[in-house]
């Protein structure tokens, strides 16, 4: 049934190419699980880095094998359950099976010469290609130099699509982030968005974002409660 989303061309891709080409094919992240109707046939894949999150559980009675982007839909399930491996594929024939290895970790690989240009324009089309998508495209401003870079590449590409860049960023109240990130923003000329949160609101976020986080590591809890409240400030805006 078509759809007009971009994730429609995945099983058809699938059934043409075979598991190996099909994610080589692929460009992004992403955590994914085909089947054909009668589920006869099955495919489940992680990024070659492992950035979209996906877990695989067992269950012992009856031999059958879960997936889930979240640990805890698992738990009370499976017997037992694990993260899902980066640049893996799973089939009930194969199992998993790994259809990614970095280049640098193969034998004899040789780093290329270093050359700014290079750099420069393996970067522009990784941006150029991060903004093919089927749904509104927004920059997260750090303040630091990564975020304004990829703004700088971004926001002359959005205005050749005739399109606004919108851009994001939070903070607490006087952080110098928030205000270098303004700076980028108006250098840019960017629709700028920003929310400031209070250390109150901070503490009162932490028993949520745990539960999405699934752990207890404190600097990765941390680290995820802004992310928590930039997820929020970029939903508002669609």
């Amino acid at each position: 049934v078509p759809t007009g989303s971009d994730c429609e061309v995945l099983l058809p891709a699938w059934r043409k190419l075979g598991p190996t080409r099909f994610l080589n094919a692929l460009n992004g992240m992403f955590a994914i699980v085909l089947t054909d109707d009668d589920g006869d046939q099955v495919l489940a894949a992680r990024d070659h880095a492992g950035i979209k999150p996906l877990y695989i559980g067992k269950t012992h009675a009856d031999g059958a094998t879960w997936f889930a982007s979240e640990l805890k839909s698992l738990v009370g399930v499976c017997d037992e359950a694990k993260e899902f491996p980066p640049g893996h594929y799973w089939t009930k024939e194969e199992g998993l099976v790994r259809w990614y290895t970095p280049e640098w970790d193969a034998p004899g690989y040789v780093p290329s010469q270093r050359d700014p240009s290079i750099v420069k324009e393996a970067l522009r089309t990784a941006v150029r290609k991060q903004l093919m998508s089927d749904v509104g495209i927004g920059l997260l401003l750090s303040g630091g130099v990564d975020s304004a870079v990829v703004g700088e590449l971004m926001a002359p590409m959005m205005r050749e699509r005739g399109e606004e860049l919108h851009t994001f960023t939070i903070g607490q109240p006087d952080s110098p982030d928030v205000t270098a990130a303004r700076l980028i923003a108006k250098h840019l000329g960017t629709e700028h968005h920003e929310y400031l949160f209070t250390s109150e609101e901070a503490f009162a976020r932490i028993e949520d974002v745990v539960y999405h986080l699934e752990t207890y590591e404190p600097e990765l809890v941390r680290s995820a409660i802004p992310n928590y409240f930039l997820a929020r400030l970029v939903h508002s805006h669609g």
